[in-house]
């Protein structure tokens, strides 16, 4: 009879669920590192990564008005911006008979994925995400490492806590990592890989509409 309570009362405020409905946009840090492979097996030593872009995005979903369960799916896009690789101070590197210390290029990144979270009654929100990253490079000063139309594509996720401390907005701080797979440079008869992890560590502020 107990299970039987609970699930009537489950089923109810899932009906009542409401619609979601939350634009942002704001600013990322991201770091990382990126490692070159030979098709031989012999790996190069990682590069450092250090960036910064603006972003916007949205969740879509549904809110449940009771228990303040959301659901639903969250895009990112963050327009084109400069990645930094760089060596540690005093390191040493000859790539193709070249003393490379550091390279730049340039990304546009999507992120699609899906959310679960909860609205607390304490002006408090909480989210975990997972998502898939799109990474394609839109120019880069050292074309002899990576050029324009390589794209990079991994897997990730994140966690998120927002604030609601103006009305009817939410300031959010959210930290993601990803992780993207062997890429072989196009247009380049290289046989090497690249691998590379980032972490991003953003502020935005966002609109919650619950409908």
């Amino acid at each position: 009879m107990k299970y039987k309570i609970i699930f009537i009362f489950l089923l109810s405020t899932s009906l009542q669920a409401a619609l979601l409905i939350e634009p942002y946009a704001g600013y990322a840090g991201i770091r990382g590192k990126s490692e070159f492979d030979y098709e031989d097996g012999v790996s190069y030593n990682f590069w450092y990564l250090k960036s910064q872009t603006q972003l916007a995005g949205g969740r879509l979903g549904y809110q449940m008005p009771v228990i303040g369960l959301m659901l639903g799916i969250d895009y990112t896009y963050q327009p084109n911006h400069k990645i930094k690789a760089y060596r540690e101070p005093n390191q040493t590197f000859t790539f193709l008979g070249e003393d490379t210390p550091s390279y730049v290029y340039y990304v546009r990144t999507n992120h699609v994925g899906l959310f679960a979270g909860v609205d607390l009654p304490i002006l408090l929100r909480a989210w975990a995400s997972y998502y898939y990253s799109n990474m394609r490079v839109t120019g880069s000063q050292s074309p002899m490492v990576l050029v324009d139309g390589d794209t990079f594509e991994g897997r990730g996720f994140g966690f998120g806590i927002g604030f609601k401390l103006i009305p009817f907005t939410s300031i959010n701080f959210e930290y993601r990592r990803f992780k993207y797979g062997d890429h072989k440079p196009q247009g380049q008869d290289y046989n090497y890989h690249i691998n590379k992890r980032t972490t991003e560590f953003m502020a935005t502020l966002s609109i919650p509409l619950v409908l």
